[in-house]
């Protein structure tokens, strides 16, 4: 069986902020990864096409929580991580019942990046 490439969108204002989770996963696994600077711009391209994941950035132009259920609303298929270093806890009741993948540190990179992959496989988004 052929390898899925992983559709994967990343929001952030600030490109840097993901390149080190972007670069790392796309060590793991084939990518095909497009970026979306605003939370309108990335509403947009959920509309024209589906993702496997969507990382959602600190630097980010609107609420988080917000993004994700327009975006989960739009796909319910398409996983999603945020960066976030509010507790764990507190993100988990803050997210709760959209699903989110994982919540990621400040400077998500290698570690990371494995972790979402191994994530993904589980979940039969990719293979």
């Amino acid at each position: 069986m052929a390898a899925t490439k992983c559709n994967l969108m990343l929001v952030s204002q600030k490109e840097d902020e993901l390149k080190p989770l972007s670069k790392s996963m796309g060590e793991l696994v084939s990518l095909d990864q497009i970026w979306a600077s605003s939370a309108a711009q990335s509403l947009v391209l959920a509309k024209d096409r589906k993702y496997q994941l969507i990382v959602i950035g600190a630097q980010l132009d609107a609420d988080p929580k917000q993004l994700v259920a327009a975006l989960v609303e739009m796909d319910a298929f398409a996983y999603t991580a945020v960066v976030s270093d509010e507790p764990e806890d507190d993100f988990h009741e803050r997210f709760e019942g959209l699903g989110v993948l994982s919540q990621l540190p400040n400077g998500p990179g290698p570690q990371q990046a494995a972790e979402l992959v191994r994530r993904l496989k589980a979940v039969a988004a990719i293979n």
